[in-house]
């Protein structure tokens, strides 16, 4: 396809999700100062995940390799500081080990750090509360047999992001969290979205619940806890700059939107 031609259709495609060029401007020379500014290393750890064992998404991988092409060729960063996870590699333990060994126990004061996820996420419940996670490829889906998930949780990805020992730190979340129809599918637009209440058969509504594992603090992470209390406790905001499809935060009413993906021409 012409780059022409392309480009006309990502403008339909703005276009019809409300997305303005100038906020997408904005936000594009946001995501540049944070990169260009000036830092003693540059770790980034990305996440990208196309092969789900029960509905593949086309758009995860292609995010990784285009992000991790753009931060070495025109942001600078080394090659050998960017860690990627695609597919069978992306599960949720290898995600936190990822995040520990590359990102937390490497980043230093004056670093900048890189966390991006491609792929899809969902809501869960823990009793009487619901949270968005992101789905890793070994997250499962829920039965009534078996409810629980292996996700990665809001909480938890607060409790990495917080764990670092820098403030220099841009999340990217491609994702989305809530999908109030029983169809991914809307129109030619894939959501990226797991069904969070899925009906199946005669089993009627299941909740997805966190499984034990989730739950569980890795010991490794326990050891390296040096960010300040205050920053731990404040689980309302991702600390640093986060660009994200739609709203990040927990609350089931606050996720402002739904992220989705497109093929054109096999691109």
């Amino acid at each position: 396809m012409k780059r022409r031609d392309l480009l006309q259709r990502l403008g339909w495609t703005m276009a019809a999700l409300g997305i303005s060029e100038a906020g997408l401007s904005l936000l594009g020379r946001r995501y540049y100062q944070a990169l260009a500014q000036p830092t003693s290393r540059k770790l980034a750890l990305l996440v990208g995940i196309n092969q789900y064992p029960t509905a593949a998404l086309t758009g995860g991988v292609t995010d990784v390799e285009l992000q991790r092409s753009l931060l070495i060729h025109r942001f600078g960063f080394s090659a050998d500081d960017i860690l990627t996870l695609t597919d069978r590699q992306a599960t949720r333990q290898q995600i936190e080990s990822a995040f520990i060994e590359h990102l937390i126990e490497q980043a230093g004061a004056d670093d900048l750090v890189v966390f991006h996820f491609s792929g899809y996420g969902r809501q869960v419940r823990q009793g009487e509360v619901v949270q968005n996670t992101l789905v890793p490829v070994d997250g499962g889906d829920p039965s009534l047999a078996n409810p629980q998930v292996n996700d990665l949780l809001t909480e938890r990805l607060h409790l990495l992001l917080g764990t670092l020992r820098t403030d220099k730190v841009i999340t990217s979340l491609d994702t989305s969290y809530l999908n109030v129809s029983d169809s991914q599918l809307v129109g030619s637009l894939w959501l990226r979205a797991r069904v969070p209440r899925q009906s199946r058969g005669n089993e009627g509504v299941v909740d997805g619940v966190p499984s034990s594992e989730a739950l569980a603090v890795p010991e490794k992470l326990r050891q390296n806890l040096w960010a300040d209390t205050a920053k731990l406790q404040n689980v309302s905001q991702l600390p640093g700059m986060v660009l994200a499809a739609v709203n990040p935060t927990g609350s089931p009413q606050g996720t402002g939107g739904k992220a989705f993906e497109a093929q054109w021409n096999g691109f």
